[in-house]
């Protein structure tokens, strides 16, 4: 049962660009990636380990009628789920380790393409996890219609107030501050801040791209993404106003 809309009016401070640390980027092309499965490739891992097939560097391919190809350069990565759910990662632990003072918001970006001809209920995005295993925070995308969810450190599940577009790249982020607890985000440049909280004061383990089966209509989701970074930057607070969000209503899911 759908819980009752939580409305949360939101600023977001973040850094400059030139205070960002990458700890990790890639937009999945050649050489340093081969198409086919993404485990084993730069250092990527994968669960569970016989979902390989879910996670593939690819170039354009066609999805029912419509042709997909990269946002940028000649390849992308392809997430699909036929039941169950599937996670791959770089790790993150030593990179996060040796980040600068203060830096202590890991942001994730990517940019992701959902088809327009997909019937599919299954979810895609990414979820972070600190060095232990421990879930942190979580946006997802369902494939039918480009509705979204975020996830906080409890594994509960908000449904936002706001689809994505099929049929189109969108650039969508995550930022994680480990000193206030909130949880960021920004699809398409709107910005907004949820009170949603992770765990203060852990350290980064992995930012995953991941697929979630739901419901009877899961099977043969697939989703692309592009563009995939995570940074280090510093904490809202001691940084410059980048954005100003409005007024946020999510309605809780039960996990």
């Amino acid at each position: 049962m759908l819980r009752p809309a939580l409305c949360v009016a939101t600023v977001l401070a973040i850094s400059g660009a030139a205070s960002a640390q990458t700890l990790f980027s890639t937009s999945w092309e050649a050489p340093q990636w081969t198409l086919g499965n993404i485990p084993g490739q730069n250092g990527f891992d994968l669960f569970p380990g016989t979902a390989a097939a879910a996670h593939q560097v690819v170039g354009a391919t066609t999805v029912g009628s419509q042709t997909v190809t990269p946002a940028t350069g000649s390849q992308m990565h392809q997430s699909s789920v036929l039941s169950g759910f599937s996670y791959a990662w770089p790790d993150l632990t030593a990179a996060w380790a040796a980040r600068t003072a203060g830096n202590d918001v890991a942001w994730s970006s990517f940019n992701i393409f959902l088809p327009s001809t997909s019937t599919s209920t299954s979810w895609h995005g990414i979820r972070a996890f600190n060095a232990a295993g421990s879930l942190l925070g979580g946006l997802q995308f369902r494939n039918s219609d480009g509705a979204s969810i975020i996830t906080n450190a409890s594994g509960q599940n908000f449904l936002l107030g706001l689809s994505i577009p099929r049929g189109q790249w969108v650039s969508v982020a995550m930022g994680l501050d480990f000193v206030s607890g909130r949880i960021s985000y920004n699809v398409n440049g709107s910005v907004f801040v949820s009170v949603l909280a992770t765990t203060v004061g852990a350290a980064l383990g992995d930012v995953d791209l991941v697929s979630v089966a739901s419901g009877a209509s899961a099977a043969g989701g697939v989703a692309f993404t592009d563009d995939f970074r995570v940074a280090a930057i510093p904490a809202p607070g001691a940084a410059a106003l980048m954005g100003i969000g409005g007024l946020l209503c999510v309605r809780r899911r039960r996990a």
